[in-house]
């Protein structure tokens, strides 16, 4: 989450937390996605529909009907813009990037959640968009740090 936040911040994504649960919230607040690891990912199937972990309030409360959130009023500027952004991110429509990992790679796709057991897995899906099998045997090369020799350098200064 933290890396895809790192990329996305860029184009103007926000990190915001609802009920604990991190979510990139879009610019425009169009729609927040969260990672969410599941089974069955990436199958164009009706049998096979992804199944995540158990979820809690964040998500079961996102597959809800958005609630109208009065503004608070506040004197402070940056405590006021924190609670518009979270009013916003709990608007938007919430968005999983699924991931599978099996032996050979990682299975992945954005999907809306849309149905929860009672127990909290996600199991009902809105929309499902399909994203190109990661293969391990394939050019990772892009997720190489350079010059990484697998030490780590801290520099210390007296105070």
């Amino acid at each position: 989450m933290e890396q895809l936040h790192q990329l996305l911040s860029e184009d103007g994504w926000s990190l915001v937390y609802v009920d604990q649960q991190p979510r990139l919230l879009h610019p425009q607040g169009v729609l927040a996605i969260t990672v969410a690891a599941g089974k069955h990912v990436g199958f164009d199937s009706v049998r096979q529909k992804p199944r995540t972990g158990r979820k809690g309030k964040a998500t079961r409360n996102s597959l809800a009907k958005p609630k109208q959130q009065d503004p608070m009023l506040f004197g402070e500027q940056d405590v006021q813009q924190q609670l518009d952004l979270e009013a916003s991110a709990r608007s938007a429509p919430l968005w999983f990037l699924l991931h599978e990992r099996t032996p050979r790679g990682l299975r992945l796709e954005l999907s809306r959640p849309g149905g929860m057991t009672p127990g909290g897995i996600v199991n009902g899906w809105g929309d499902r968009i399909a994203i190109a099998f990661l293969d391990l045997d394939g050019d990772l090369s892009i997720f190489n740090t350079p010059d990484d020799d697998g030490s780590i350098t801290v520099s210390v200064e007296p105070l």
